[in-house]
This record gives structure tokens, sequence and C-alpha cells, in this order.
């Protein structure tokens, strides 16, 4: 029996997807659109991992709250924690440098102190601006979820980049 999903359908899938996760790696719909993986098996995985990352979602603490999806799932990677202790297709969206930095974002009450912990923590403030509530940094990565922990940030987010067309 033949399980191919016809490419309009296939590219329903990833659609579907993609809206009820929201945090599925890019590659789950190229997945499902390579030849050598039959749709209906690439929709079933994907459909899967949906249900493991919202489990996974439900499940973190306060700080790991205050943090991205990516950022989240990257530190899980790292520790070996679920989703990551078996097989998955899911991975984080993260660019870590060799030396094991992240370029976030901060949403946070900038103070001296705030900006002192980053640097003792590894990290080195690009910019930052109290009026706007915002810091760039670059943070090793096994540092944020710590950074996140206090009352004074709300929320930490790659770092936004660029676009152009």
């Amino acid at each position: 029996m033949d399980h191919a999903l016809p490419r309009h359908l296939q590219t329903s899938v990833c659609i579907l997807a993609l809206a009820g996760g929201g945090y599925l790696s890019r590659t789950a719909c190229s997945v499902a659109q390579a030849s050598e993986v039959p749709p209906l098996a690439a929709a079933e995985a994907t459909a899967k991992d949906v249900a493991e990352l919202e489990q996974e979602k439900a499940a973190r603490t306060e700080a790991q709250k205050k943090l991205d999806s990516q950022i989240v799932l990257a530190l899980k990677k790292a520790r070996g924690e679920p989703p990551f202790d078996k097989p998955t297709t899911v991975q984080p969206d993260l660019t870590i440098r060799p030396d094991g930095r992240v370029s976030v974002d901060m949403d946070a009450a900038v103070s001296q102190e705030l900006l002192e912990q980053i640097e003792r923590a590894g990290g080195k403030v690009v910019s930052s601006f109290a009026a706007s509530r915002t810091i760039r940094a670059w943070i090793p990565l096994e540092k944020i979820e710590s950074l996140a922990a206090r009352d004074d940030v709300k929320f930490i987010s790659p770092a936004a980049t660029a676009a152009t067309n």
C-alpha cells in the first residue's frame, strides 16, 4: 500500500503541523517532502514530536517560561533531556558560537548590577538601553537560564537579525 500524499497535501500537513506546534524545526517539512520518507510516516513523526514538545512546554520551570522556546530546546539538547534523550527530528534553531555563547536580546530592567552579572557569567554586553528595557549580549548558553530566573528579567530571546529581500 502506497502512503504517498499528493504534493499539495504534503504542504498542508507541514503548515498544519507548524501552526499546531509553532516550534518545529525548519527541517520537519523537508523531511515530509523527501522522496525516501513516505509523507504519511513523516506526518505521524511530526505529530509525535509536536505532542512531545507540548508536554515539554507544560513542564517548564518559571525561569524557562521567560526563555524563547529555541533557547529552552538548545539547553535541553545540551543536557540530554527530553525530547533529546532519544532520537528525534526536533532540533533547536539557534546559533551557538564555538565558545558556547549565544547572541540574545533581553527584556529587562537595565541596571549596573544586571550588566555586571552578565559579565561575571562570561557574557559580553553589546548594548543596553534602560529607557526601552533592552540588552543585547553574548551569553554562554548554560548561564542563560540563571539570568532568566532574576526578578528584573522579563524575557530572553535569540537576538533579532536584520533581513533583506
